[in-house]
């Protein structure tokens, strides 16, 4: 995309960069911003972009359109995705979106910090009764490197990385993420959810310091947390809804299923404007 926006900028072509992943104090990229506008999630990611030097008439609050997903499903077409992955009705249903490491990420985290957290996950589902686990790789995850973790749990699938999680958020009963942008997604959605940092993994501290989300941080709390929610004990799990609430409105501006018409919108004023100044 950014390449389009350089091409862009070299023709005299006006372009909207339309914001896809979480952008915090770390989102340095948007330094260099070629786009001529900004299409940001909500006002917390603004703010990011407006610290970066960015001109606020650049930066436009829309919302996403990928939080225009709906999320709603009827309890037949559940049950019969939940089956046609193999998943029996009673069972307590968790998805975990899994993430990559990169040999750049090392200066950051040690990589064995995520192996032992996925190794943790998945340790807490092995001879758990009731209890079953999706794994959603990460688009460029090395797939075998994950399934070598899972050995041979008859509880735990590995889905393709292809897959949309989104789809599987919906039929899932509980989310566990590392840090995925997806888990926007599943706290969008209300599913309860975890999010594991163990000592040294910087990565979550977004959700972190959201208080929206579960944190065990050694693989026995991990343990004890699945433990709890598939024994009925979710309840006493469930983070402060208002806090939920209140995160998702500071980061996503009017989850009304528009978002993508406010962009819409927001060309044609584009547009219109340029005419004007033909």
């Amino acid at each position: 995309a950014r390449i389009y926006a350089i091409l862009s900028r070299q023709l005299g072509i006006t372009s909207l960069d339309v914001q896809f992943g979480l952008a915090g104090k770390e989102a340095v990229e948007w330094r260099f911003l070629y786009a001529n506008y900004v299409a940001a999630w909500g006002q917390l990611s603004k703010e990011a972009i407006l610290n970066q030097g960015i001109s606020p008439n650049r930066v436009i609050t829309t919302g996403s359109p990928r939080h225009d997903y709906q999320f709603a499903v009827s309890n037949q077409e559940r049950i019969n995705r939940r089956r046609g992955l193999g998943v029996p009705d009673n069972a307590e249903l968790f998805v975990l979106a899994s993430v990559y490491s990169l040999k750049t990420h090392d200066k950051f985290s040690d990589p064995k910090i995520l192996i032992g957290m996925k190794n943790a996950v998945f340790d807490a589902f092995r001879d758990m009764p009731n209890a079953f686990l999706i794994v959603k790789p990460h688009p460029v995850e090395n797939e075998p490197e994950t399934k070598a973790l899972i050995l041979d749990a008859k509880n735990i699938i590995q889905v393709s990385r292809d897959s949309d999680i989104r789809e599987l958020i919906k039929i899932c009963d509980n989310f566990i993420s590392f840090g995925s942008t997806a888990t926007i997604d599943a706290l969008i959605a209300g599913k309860l959810t975890i999010c594991p940092i163990f000592p040294g993994w910087v990565y979550n501290d977004f959700f972190k310091e959201s208080n929206s989300v579960i944190i065990p941080t050694s693989a026995a709390e991990m343990k004890a947390v699945v433990k709890d929610i598939v024994v009925g004990l979710g309840e006493k799990l469930s983070s402060n809804d208002d806090a939920r609430r209140e995160f998702l409105e500071k980061n996503i501006f009017m989850l009304d299923g528009k978002a993508t018409l406010r962009i819409e919108k927001l060309i044609l004023e584009i547009i219109a404007q340029e005419k004007i100044f033909d």
